[in-house]
């Protein structure tokens, strides 16, 4: 049970309370582009940064932050000309990617498969998608 709960729940967790409070402001249009953002992006992604960087030839504890410092990394890149304009976003959001990446690897490594973080990893992108878009940031140029 500890393993599911660190490795599939936390990181699922971590957005929930904004989302939960804020659902309603998200245009029930884009809940459509979500979810398939949703269901394709994770699957690339964990192969990616869990797959294929267990590979790397280094103990198992560095393959996990090595490979949830780069997760991170790569959201501050693909969200930073946001995030430069809202610091208050910028750390709260590499800490918790950093926990997601930390806690998929760790729950890869001890499963051996990537269903169940590829499943956390959408909901945490349902969840922070529509964080986003509640934030003001137009992710199908809807607005």
């Amino acid at each position: 049970m500890k393993p599911l709960l660190v490795g599939l729940v936390l990181p699922a967790l971590l957005p929930l309370g904004v989302f939960v409070a804020n659902y309603q402001q998200v245009p029930a249009a884009t809940f459509t582009y979500i979810f398939v953002f949703a269901a394709i992006n994770p699957f690339f992604e964990e192969v990616f940064w869990r797959g294929v960087l267990n590979q790397l030839p280094i103990s198992r504890v560095k393959r996990q932050v090595t490979s949830a410092l780069l997760f991170s990394f790569s959201h501050y890149f693909l969200w930073g000309s946001y995030w430069l304009s809202n610091p208050k976003i910028l750390i709260p959001t590499c800490i918790t990617t950093f926990i997601m990446g930390w806690c998929w690897m760790w729950f890869y490594q001890r499963d051996g498969r990537l269903l169940y973080p590829v499943l956390s990893h959408m909901a945490v992108d349902v969840f922070n998608l529509s964080i986003a878009v509640f934030m003001g940031i137009d992710l199908v140029g809807a607005r």
